[in-house]
C-alpha cells in the first residue's frame, strides 16, 4: 500500500513538472508576439534587419508555435487517469493517452535537454574542465550577472553562448558586443539606440544592442575597454533596468541577462582607478574563470583530433593523425595564443602536410625542443648552484632576477645584439624576450656594453 501512494505521489509530481514546463515554454513566443508587434506598429523597425525582424512572417512563425503549445498543453490534464485506479480505459482513449504521453515526455525531453546541454564547442576532459562545466551547469538559468575572465584565446564568447543556450532565455537573442573594436565615440548609441536628429548624421531612429537582446542575453566582451563615462551609464543601467536612447527622453524598460568578459585583472585596475569600483562589484556577481591551454595539456590530444576532423571535413580531405613526438611537442609548447593558437596551427597543417600523419619535422620550429647542440655552453641537465648560501640568508627573488638578467646579456653579446637567436639560445619566443627586456630596462644598444665582467 505504501508503495502504490508512492508511486502516486510520483505521477502527480511529475504531471505538475510537465504542465509548469509546458507554461514556461509558451512564455517566450508569447512575450516576442508582444515585442514584435509594439515596434512594428511604433514604426521603429528602420533598416532592413530591423524591419525583417519586426515583420508580421515574423510574428506569423511565433503565433503558430505558440498555437502548437498551447494545444499540447490542453490536453495535459487527460493524464489524470494514469494514476487515479480507474477501470482501464477504452482503445480509442488509450490511443489518444498515449499521443498525449509522446506529446508531454516530448517538452520534458525538450527542457531537460536544454538543462542538460552537451557543451558542444567546449573540448576537454581535464579537471578544470569539468569544475566550468559543472559551474555552467548551475549558473544557466540563474538571472545573475556573470563575469568570465581568462587569457585571450582561451573561449570566453564559447563559454558565454553554453551559458545562453543552456539556459530558458535560449529562444531569445543572444547578442555580443566587442567593447574594444567599436570607437568609443559611436559605442554609446550601438548599445543604447538613439533618436533621429541626435547628433549629426543620425537620419533615423537606431535600435540599440540592450533593446535588440530583450529577453534574451547581451554578451559584453573586453568589458575593461569601456570608456568611463559609459562606465557610469552603464551601472545605472544594470541598477534600474531601464534606460534612454541617446538624444531620447523616453525611458526604455528591459529584460536582458548581462554576461561580460575580459582578458585583464579587473580587480586591479579598480585600485589603478582604471575601472569603476561600484561597477566592478555589479558585475562580479558570479566569476568564472577559464584556465589557459598549459595548465590543461591533457586537454590538447582531445583538441587535436577535434580540429583535425573539424578542418579535414571542411577542406574535403581526408583525416590525419600526430606521432607521439609532435603531440609530446605540443604539450610542451606555452600556447601563449591559448586554444585559438592551436587551432590555427591545425588549420595551416591541414592545407600544408599532404601526408597521413604530421611528425615533429612539420611542425613550425618554435615547437621543436633545443638538442644538447643548441643549449647555452654552461648549461647542465643538473641544477647547480655556484655559489654558498651566506648564514644571513639571501634575497632569492633579486638573485633569481640577476641570475635572469646577467643570463639575457650574456646571449645577446654571444649573438651580437639579434634578439631571435638570444631567445632562441635561451629556450624563449621572441616576444618573450623582448618584454623581458623591457621589464629589467635592457636597451638594445647598451646590451653588449653592460654586461658585467665574469
Amino acid at each position: 500500500m505504501k508503495d502504490m501512494t508512492s508511486e502516486i505521489e510520483s505521477i502527480e509530481n511529475r504531471k505538475k513538472e510537465t504542465v509548469n514546463i509546458a507554461a514556461q515554454e509558451m512564455k517566450i513566443p508569447a512575450l516576442h508576439i508582444g515585442w514584435r508587434l509594439s515596434k512594428l506598429f511604433s514604426d521603429q523597425a528602420n533598416s532592413p534587419s530591423e524591419k525583417n525582424m519586426y515583420s508580421m512572417e515574423s510574428v506569423r512563425d511565433d503565433l503558430i508555435k505558440l498555437e502548437k503549445l498551447i494545444n499540447r498543453f490542453l490536453k495535459l490534464p487527460k493524464f489524470e487517469f494514469v494514476a487515479s485506479g480507474a477501470a482501464a480505459p477504452s482503445k480509442t482513449d488509450a490511443a489518444s493517452t498515449e499521443v498525449l504521453q509522446e506529446d508531454a515526455k516530448g517538452i520534458s525531453a525538450k527542457i531537460l535537454s536544454k538543462k542538460k546541454y552537451t557543451f558542444k564547442g567546449l573540448i576537454g576532459h581535464s579537471p578544470c574542465m569539468k569544475r566550468i562545466y559543472e559551474l555552467i551547469e548551475k549558473i544557466a538559468d540563474t538571472e545573475s550577472t556573470i563575469l568570465i575572465t581568462g587569457e585571450s584565446g582561451t573561449g570566453k564568447e564559447l563559454v558565454a553562448k553554453t551559458i545562453h543556450y543552456s539556459s530558458s532565455r535560449s529562444q531569445a537573442p543572444f547578442v555580443p558586443v566587442n567593447c574594444a573594436a567599436i570607437p568609443k565615440d559611436l559605442l554609446e548609441s550601438e548599445l543604447f539606440g538613439h533618436e533621429k536628429g541626435a547628433f549629426t548624421g543620425a537620419l533615423n531612429v537606431r535600435i540599440g544592442r540592450f533593446e535588440l537582446a530583450h529577453g534574451g542575453t547581451l554578451f559584453l566582451d573586453e568589458i575593461a575597454e569601456l570608456d568611463p563615462s559609459l562606465q557610469v551609464k552603464l551601472l545605472r543601467v544594470l541598477q534600474e533596468r531601464e534606460f534612454e536612447r541617446v538624444g531620447g527622453i523616453k525611458t526604455i524598460k528591459m529584460d536582458v541577462r548581462i554576461l561580460v568578459a575580459t582578458n585583464k585583472d579587473l580587480e586591479r585596475a579598480t585600485r589603478e582607478g582604471k575601472f569603476r569600483e561600484d561597477l566592478y562589484y555589479r558585475l562580479n556577481v558570479i566569476p568564472l574563470n577559464l584556465p589557459p591551454l598549459r595548465e590543461k595539456t591533457e586537454d590538447i590530444p582531445v583538441l587535436v583530433n577535434y580540429f583535425v576532423h573539424k578542418f579535414a571535413d571542411k577542406k574535403k580531405r581526408e583525416s590525419f593523425t600526430f606521432s607521439t613526438e609532435a603531440i609530446q611537442c605540443l604539450t610542451r609548447y606555452r600556447w601563449p595564443g591559448n586554444v585559438r593558437e592551436l587551432e590555427n596551427l591545425i588549420e595551416r597543417l591541414t592545407i600544408l602536410v599532404t601526408k597521413d600523419a604530421v611528425t615533429t619535422s612539420d611542425l613550425p620550429e618554435k615547437f621543436h625542443p633545443l638538442s644538447d647542440a643548441q643549449l647555452p655552453e654552461n648549461s647542465c641537465t643538473e641544477t647547480r648552484m655556484d655559489f654558498e648560501i651566506p648564514e644571513h640568508g639571501i634575497n632569492i627573488n633579486s638573485v633569481v632576477e640577476n641570475m635572469e638578467r646577467n643570463l639575457i646579456l650574456k646571449a645577446l653579446k654571444k649573438t651580437g645584439g639579434v634578439k631571435n637567436r638570444a631567445a632562441k639560445m635561451l629556450g624563449l619566443n621572441r616576444t618573450t624576450l623582448i618584454e623581458k627586456m623591457k621589464k629589467m630596462k635592457i636597451a638594445l644598444q647598451q646590451s653588449v656594453t653592460d654586461l658585467p665582467n665574469s
